[in-house]
């Protein structure tokens, strides 16, 4: 007789991807088609409702995707796994404070060498717009991308993976509102502050996923990084903004590589299984 292997988790990922790429870029692109497609007019309040569609597409494709591959029993997993806040100190320190850190101490220590331009501000704003965006946003990303990546891939690689998918997404409303100001300067700017910094700040959160299961730390991760990147932003013009995004940038990279180091090769080049939970009765699961 023929044994009988587990669904691969590939094809529901596969589908998550352009689930969330089509809803999220979808609704930019028809709202952008309402405002003809004028890049330079776009205001403060356009930018908003930019921000919604974007956490339109990884959360419902998430949702969506739960339900058809594990019914109602993957909204429960997901709720357990959002209640899940007792984790080891050390990872909820990561968690929480090595984004404002790394980037108070570029900020600071460019005030200093050189120009005060670099000072950091405060919008306590932003750290509101942060917790939407890692609420909402992480029902996808971590709720259901990230299990199924660890399921076949080593941490490290499933974050290089997700955070290279996350970082691109926002491509779109990215160029939308920051072509016209940056011009020829857009697409370094991108590979610089979404690109790089986002890839090595996933492989961060994917760790602290693999290590402590909890849905609700990742979200607060996610809020962490998006609130002081609003709260803290310095007044700096284009050319300054982009020293500290590239420090930033680097930064980042080398928190994730010691991490990484850190952790060994047992979590570096091996997967870390995570089992997922079979399709409820009556629901068809995507299969490969």
């Amino acid at each position: 007789m023929e044994a009988r292997t587990a669904p691969s988790p590939a094809r529901p990922l596969i589908a998550y991807v352009v689930l969330a790429y089509a809803i999220t870029w979808g609704l930019i692109l028809a709202f952008l088609a309402s405002k003809g497609f004028r890049f330079a007019d776009i205001s403060l309040g356009d930018g908003f409702v930019m921000f919604l569609c974007m956490l339109a597409g990884p959360s419902l494709s998430g949702l969506l995707l739960t339900l058809r591959t594990e019914g109602r029993a993957g909204f429960a997993g997901i709720w357990r796994r959002a209640r899940r806040w007792r984790v080891p100190p050390a990872w909820l320190a990561i968690a929480l404070g090595a984004n404002p850190m790394v980037y108070l101490v570029i900020l600071l220590t460019l005030v200093v060498l050189v120009s005060p331009a670099y000072a950091p501000g405060f919008q306590p704003l932003g750290l509101a717009i942060g917790l939407i965006a890692g609420g909402v946003e992480e029902l996808g990303w971590t709720g259901f991308a990230t299990p199924r990546l660890l399921s076949r891939w080593s941490p490290l690689r499933a974050g290089v993976t997700l955070g290279l998918i996350w970082a691109t997404w926002h491509a779109l409303a990215d160029f939308a509102g920051n072509s016209s100001a940056l011009g020829g300067q857009w697409l370094p700017y991108f590979l610089v502050y979404w690109v790089v910094t986002l890839t090595a700040y996933r492989v961060l959160m994917t760790f602290v996923y693999a290590r402590t299961g909890s849905l609700l730390v990742a979200m607060l991760m996610h809020a962490s990084y998006t609130g002081w990147q609003f709260a803290l932003h310095p007044n700096t013009s284009v050319d300054q903004s982009f020293v500290w995004q590239a420090v930033l940038a680097v930064a980042l990279v080398c928190v994730a590589a010691v991490v990484a180091v850190r952790e060994g090769p047992a979590w570096t080049t091996n997967r870390r299984r995570m089992v997922l939970p079979r399709p409820a009765p009556g629901i068809r699961a995507l299969k490969s």
